[in-house]
Protein backbone atom coordinates (compact mmCIF):
# COMPACT_ATOMS: atom_id res chain seq x y z
CA UNK A 1 0.00 0.00 0.00
CA UNK A 2 3.07 2.20 0.73
CA UNK A 3 4.06 2.13 -2.73
CA UNK A 4 0.62 2.70 -4.44
CA UNK A 5 0.49 5.82 -1.97
CA UNK A 6 3.75 6.95 -3.70
CA UNK A 7 2.47 6.36 -7.12
CA UNK A 8 -0.48 8.74 -6.32
CA UNK A 9 2.24 11.42 -4.99
CA UNK A 10 4.01 10.78 -8.19
CA UNK A 11 0.98 11.09 -10.41
CA UNK A 12 0.46 14.96 -8.80
CA UNK A 13 3.73 15.97 -10.85
CA UNK A 14 1.80 15.57 -14.13
CA UNK A 15 -1.87 15.52 -12.95
CA UNK A 16 -1.41 18.80 -11.51
CA UNK A 17 -0.05 19.79 -14.97
CA UNK A 18 -3.10 18.64 -16.51
CA UNK A 19 -5.13 20.54 -14.60
CA UNK A 20 -4.30 23.11 -17.40
CA UNK A 21 -6.22 21.08 -19.93
CA UNK A 22 -9.43 22.11 -17.93
CA UNK A 23 -8.70 25.91 -18.43
CA UNK A 24 -11.29 26.88 -21.48
CA UNK A 25 -12.90 29.30 -22.31
CA UNK A 26 -16.05 27.60 -22.85
CA UNK A 27 -17.84 24.21 -23.67
CA UNK A 28 -15.86 21.60 -24.24
CA UNK A 29 -16.20 20.98 -27.67
CA UNK A 30 -13.00 18.67 -27.91
CA UNK A 31 -15.22 14.80 -27.62
CA UNK A 32 -15.60 14.18 -30.71
CA UNK A 33 -11.89 13.80 -31.40
CA UNK A 34 -10.29 10.71 -31.20
CA UNK A 35 -6.71 9.52 -29.43
CA UNK A 36 -5.34 8.62 -32.25
CA UNK A 37 -6.04 12.10 -33.53
CA UNK A 38 -4.05 13.57 -30.36
CA UNK A 39 -1.06 11.42 -30.83
CA UNK A 40 1.86 12.66 -32.75
CA UNK A 41 4.09 10.69 -34.84
CA UNK A 42 6.16 8.75 -32.69
CA UNK A 43 9.88 9.74 -32.76
CA UNK A 44 12.86 8.16 -34.52
CA UNK A 45 15.19 5.94 -31.98
CA UNK A 46 17.06 8.05 -30.38
CA UNK A 47 19.32 8.33 -27.73
CA UNK A 48 17.73 10.31 -24.36
CA UNK A 49 18.08 13.65 -24.29
CA UNK A 50 18.51 13.65 -20.15
CA UNK A 51 19.28 10.50 -18.26
CA UNK A 52 16.05 8.17 -17.84
CA UNK A 53 15.47 7.47 -14.02
CA UNK A 54 16.67 4.27 -13.34
CA UNK A 55 14.59 1.08 -11.66
CA UNK A 56 14.45 1.97 -7.86
CA UNK A 57 16.44 0.19 -5.60
CA UNK A 58 16.56 -1.22 -1.68
CA UNK A 59 19.00 1.19 0.47
CA UNK A 60 21.97 -0.80 1.26
CA UNK A 61 22.32 -1.91 5.21
CA UNK A 62 24.42 0.98 7.61
CA UNK A 63 27.36 0.31 9.34
CA UNK A 64 27.05 0.74 13.05
CA UNK A 65 29.32 3.79 14.58
CA UNK A 66 32.70 2.94 15.69
CA UNK A 67 32.44 3.75 19.24
CA UNK A 68 29.23 1.72 19.17
CA UNK A 69 29.91 -1.39 17.01
CA UNK A 70 30.90 -3.49 19.48
CA UNK A 71 27.91 -3.29 21.78
CA UNK A 72 25.26 -2.80 19.59
CA UNK A 73 23.62 -4.52 16.65
CA UNK A 74 23.81 -3.57 13.20
CA UNK A 75 21.26 -1.63 11.83
CA UNK A 76 18.12 -3.58 10.14
CA UNK A 77 18.64 -2.49 6.37
CA UNK A 78 15.55 -1.24 5.03
CA UNK A 79 12.78 -3.57 3.53
CA UNK A 80 13.10 -3.46 -0.46
CA UNK A 81 10.53 -1.11 -1.81
CA UNK A 82 7.07 -3.02 -2.79
CA UNK A 83 6.51 -4.39 -6.76
CA UNK A 84 5.03 -1.72 -8.40
CA UNK A 85 1.18 -2.87 -9.53
CA UNK A 86 0.94 -3.65 -13.09
CA UNK A 87 -0.01 -0.71 -15.58
CA UNK A 88 -3.14 -2.60 -16.27
CA UNK A 89 -4.47 -3.62 -12.94
CA UNK A 90 -3.56 -0.39 -10.88
CA UNK A 91 -6.54 1.39 -10.93
CA UNK A 92 -8.80 0.04 -8.09
CA UNK A 93 -5.82 -0.08 -5.70
CA UNK A 94 -4.51 3.48 -6.50
CA UNK A 95 -7.79 4.98 -5.98
CA UNK A 96 -7.97 3.60 -2.73
CA UNK A 97 -4.55 4.28 -1.51
CA UNK A 98 -5.12 7.84 -2.65
CA UNK A 99 -8.00 8.62 -0.75
CA UNK A 100 -5.50 7.28 2.05
CA UNK A 101 -3.65 10.64 1.17
CA UNK A 102 -6.53 12.82 0.92
CA UNK A 103 -9.61 13.93 1.97
CA UNK A 104 -11.84 11.19 0.25
CA UNK A 105 -14.80 13.42 -0.48
CA UNK A 106 -12.42 15.57 -2.91
CA UNK A 107 -10.45 12.93 -4.24
CA UNK A 108 -14.45 11.26 -5.04
CA UNK A 109 -14.91 14.60 -6.56
CA UNK A 110 -11.67 15.42 -8.72
CA UNK A 111 -10.18 11.70 -9.92
CA UNK A 112 -10.86 9.32 -12.91
CA UNK A 113 -9.33 6.19 -11.29
CA UNK A 114 -10.29 4.59 -14.55
CA UNK A 115 -6.65 4.45 -16.61
CA UNK A 116 -5.09 6.65 -14.46
CA UNK A 117 -1.54 6.30 -15.45
CA UNK A 118 -2.21 6.17 -18.72
CA UNK A 119 -4.49 9.41 -19.00
CA UNK A 120 -1.95 11.27 -17.25
CA UNK A 121 0.60 10.67 -19.87
CA UNK A 122 -1.37 11.14 -22.48
CA UNK A 123 -2.77 14.56 -21.49
CA UNK A 124 0.88 15.85 -20.55
CA UNK A 125 1.73 14.64 -23.84
CA UNK A 126 -0.62 16.87 -25.35
CA UNK A 127 -0.43 20.44 -23.88
CA UNK A 128 2.16 21.78 -26.55
CA UNK A 129 -0.88 20.72 -28.79
CA UNK A 130 -4.79 20.51 -29.19
CA UNK A 131 -7.35 19.59 -26.20
CA UNK A 132 -8.24 16.27 -25.83
CA UNK A 133 -11.29 14.74 -25.01
CA UNK A 134 -12.23 14.73 -21.50
CA UNK A 135 -13.18 10.52 -21.32
CA UNK A 136 -8.95 10.53 -22.12
CA UNK A 137 -8.49 12.93 -19.10
CA UNK A 138 -7.44 12.16 -15.44
CA UNK A 139 -9.07 13.88 -13.32
CA UNK A 140 -12.63 16.17 -13.82
CA UNK A 141 -13.12 19.44 -14.78
CA UNK A 142 -13.12 22.32 -12.05
CA UNK A 143 -16.29 23.74 -10.79
CA UNK A 144 -18.47 26.40 -12.32
CA UNK A 145 -17.90 28.70 -15.94
CA UNK A 146 -15.65 30.49 -17.69
CA UNK A 147 -16.14 34.14 -16.09
CA UNK A 148 -15.45 37.32 -18.28
CA UNK A 149 -15.54 41.54 -17.50
CA UNK A 150 -16.82 43.46 -19.73
CA UNK A 151 -19.40 43.41 -22.45
CA UNK A 152 -19.30 42.65 -26.17
CA UNK A 153 -17.99 45.55 -27.14
CA UNK A 154 -14.61 45.13 -25.03
CA UNK A 155 -14.54 41.82 -23.33
CA UNK A 156 -11.76 40.92 -20.89
CA UNK A 157 -10.64 37.78 -18.52
CA UNK A 158 -11.66 38.23 -15.01
CA UNK A 159 -9.80 37.35 -11.57
CA UNK A 160 -13.16 35.62 -10.68
CA UNK A 161 -12.09 33.09 -12.71
CA UNK A 162 -8.59 32.37 -11.54
CA UNK A 163 -10.12 31.42 -8.13
CA UNK A 164 -12.02 28.63 -9.99
CA UNK A 165 -8.35 26.71 -9.52
CA UNK A 166 -7.13 28.15 -6.54
CA UNK A 167 -7.42 24.23 -4.57
CA UNK A 168 -5.27 22.98 -7.30
CA UNK A 169 -2.72 25.99 -7.83
CA UNK A 170 -2.49 25.73 -3.74
CA UNK A 171 -1.86 21.47 -3.75
CA UNK A 172 0.93 21.86 -6.85
CA UNK A 173 2.68 24.35 -5.52
CA UNK A 174 2.72 23.51 -1.73
CA UNK A 175 4.09 19.82 -2.16
CA UNK A 176 7.50 19.09 -1.56
CA UNK A 177 9.64 18.85 -4.59
CA UNK A 178 11.92 16.52 -3.27
CA UNK A 179 9.13 14.32 -2.32
CA UNK A 180 7.59 14.85 -5.93
CA UNK A 181 10.57 13.90 -7.84
CA UNK A 182 11.60 11.10 -5.20
CA UNK A 183 8.41 9.30 -5.84
CA UNK A 184 8.70 10.13 -9.55
CA UNK A 185 11.97 8.80 -10.33
CA UNK A 186 10.67 5.34 -8.38
CA UNK A 187 7.21 5.43 -10.49
CA UNK A 188 8.90 5.92 -13.53
CA UNK A 189 8.62 2.85 -14.91
CA UNK A 190 4.60 2.60 -15.63
CA UNK A 191 5.00 6.12 -16.92
CA UNK A 192 7.62 5.12 -19.50
CA UNK A 193 5.42 1.91 -20.41
CA UNK A 194 2.05 4.02 -20.70
CA UNK A 195 3.87 6.39 -22.72
CA UNK A 196 5.38 3.53 -25.34
CA UNK A 197 1.91 2.03 -25.42
CA UNK A 198 0.90 6.11 -26.49
CA UNK A 199 2.83 5.69 -29.77
CA UNK A 200 7.20 6.01 -28.76
CA UNK A 201 8.01 2.89 -28.69
CA UNK A 202 11.16 3.94 -28.99
CA UNK A 203 10.93 7.43 -26.86
CA UNK A 204 12.05 8.14 -23.76
CA UNK A 205 8.74 9.96 -21.76
CA UNK A 206 11.20 11.89 -18.96
CA UNK A 207 12.06 13.78 -22.12
CA UNK A 208 8.81 14.27 -22.55
CA UNK A 209 8.39 15.21 -19.36
CA UNK A 210 11.01 17.78 -19.83
CA UNK A 211 10.20 19.22 -23.06
CA UNK A 212 6.24 19.60 -21.41
CA UNK A 213 7.37 21.83 -18.86
CA UNK A 214 9.75 23.86 -20.76
CA UNK A 215 7.19 24.34 -23.35
CA UNK A 216 5.28 25.45 -20.63
CA UNK A 217 7.75 27.46 -19.23
CA UNK A 218 8.29 29.55 -22.52
CA UNK A 219 4.54 31.21 -21.77
CA UNK A 220 4.91 34.97 -22.97
CA UNK A 221 4.29 37.07 -19.95
CA UNK A 222 0.98 39.06 -20.41
CA UNK A 223 -0.38 42.44 -19.19
CA UNK A 224 -3.53 41.49 -17.52
CA UNK A 225 -6.76 41.73 -17.66
CA UNK A 226 -6.43 40.40 -20.81
CA UNK A 227 -8.19 41.08 -24.20
CA UNK A 228 -10.89 38.10 -25.00
CA UNK A 229 -13.33 38.18 -28.47
CA UNK A 230 -15.71 35.67 -28.78
CA UNK A 231 -16.37 35.02 -32.70
CA UNK A 232 -18.81 31.53 -31.78
CA UNK A 233 -19.30 29.55 -28.45
CA UNK A 234 -15.75 29.62 -27.52
CA UNK A 235 -14.21 32.90 -26.26
CA UNK A 236 -10.76 33.30 -27.62
CA UNK A 237 -7.61 35.57 -27.10
CA UNK A 238 -8.24 38.91 -29.49
CA UNK A 239 -4.17 39.41 -30.14
CA UNK A 240 -3.88 36.92 -32.83
CA UNK A 241 0.24 36.69 -31.70
CA UNK A 242 -1.44 34.92 -28.79
CA UNK A 243 -4.64 33.22 -30.25
CA UNK A 244 -2.84 31.55 -33.18
CA UNK A 245 0.79 31.01 -31.87
CA UNK A 246 0.47 29.62 -28.06
CA UNK A 247 -0.93 25.95 -27.18
CA UNK A 248 -3.65 25.27 -25.11
CA UNK A 249 -1.61 24.44 -22.44
CA UNK A 250 -0.01 27.88 -22.67
CA UNK A 251 -3.31 29.36 -22.90
CA UNK A 252 -4.64 27.70 -19.81
CA UNK A 253 -1.88 28.83 -18.22
CA UNK A 254 -2.38 32.66 -18.75
CA UNK A 255 -5.88 31.51 -17.82
CA UNK A 256 -4.67 31.14 -14.32
CA UNK A 257 -3.94 34.70 -13.63
CA UNK A 258 -0.58 36.36 -13.10
CA UNK A 259 0.09 35.13 -9.35
CA UNK A 260 -0.96 31.59 -9.65
CA UNK A 261 0.57 31.71 -13.40
CA UNK A 262 3.60 32.79 -12.00
CA UNK A 263 3.40 30.55 -8.81
CA UNK A 264 2.73 27.39 -11.17
CA UNK A 265 6.23 28.38 -13.59
CA UNK A 266 8.42 28.35 -9.98
CA UNK A 267 6.97 25.44 -9.24
CA UNK A 268 7.99 23.87 -12.54
CA UNK A 269 11.11 25.05 -12.36
CA UNK A 270 12.10 23.27 -9.12
CA UNK A 271 10.89 20.22 -10.32
CA UNK A 272 12.54 20.86 -13.71
CA UNK A 273 16.06 21.11 -11.58
CA UNK A 274 15.39 17.97 -9.22
CA UNK A 275 14.60 16.29 -12.06
CA UNK A 276 17.81 17.03 -14.29
CA UNK A 277 20.51 16.89 -11.50
CA UNK A 278 19.13 13.82 -10.05
CA UNK A 279 18.97 11.83 -13.72
CA UNK A 280 22.50 13.50 -14.29
CA UNK A 281 23.95 12.39 -10.95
Amino acid sequence: MRTLIKLIIALAILAMIAILAYNRFGPDDAEQAGLQDAVAPAPSKAEPQYPVPADPAPPPAREPAADTAADAPADEPEPAPEPLPSLAESDEAAAEAVREVYDASLVDVILRPKNLVRHVVVTLDNLDRAPIPLRFRPIEPVDGEFVVDGGDAFTTTSPENARRYRRHVQAFTAASTDTLVDTYFAMYPLFQEAYEDLGYPDGYFNDRVIAIIDHLLATPEVDYPVSLKRPSVFYEFKSDRLEKTLSFGQKALIRLGPEQSAAVRAKLRDIRTEIVARASG
